[in-house]
């Protein structure tokens, strides 16, 4: 069951900046669960470093130009 969090407005508040956003926290508090709630809901792109194939895109793409990154 998910239960709406009060951070989830101050994440979306933070998204719509065009910033990247880094969630950290203690283990098993819900922070991909957070994360995921609001990328529902907005237009932006989602890396989870605890994925490899996620960890391994966000590395290579630290040697291109900016907006061929983010593509």
């Amino acid at each position: 069951m998910y239960l709406k969090r009060l951070a989830e407005n101050d994440l979306s508040q933070a998204l719509s900046g065009g910033k990247v956003i880094l969630v950290l926290g203690a283990r098993q508090v819900g922070k991909t669960t957070l994360v995921e709630q609001v990328v529902r809901e907005e237009k932006t792109r989602f890396l989870n470093f605890d994925v490899e194939i996620d960890k391994a895109h966000f590395l290579a793409a630290a040697s291109l130009a900016p907006i061929e990154a983010i593509r």
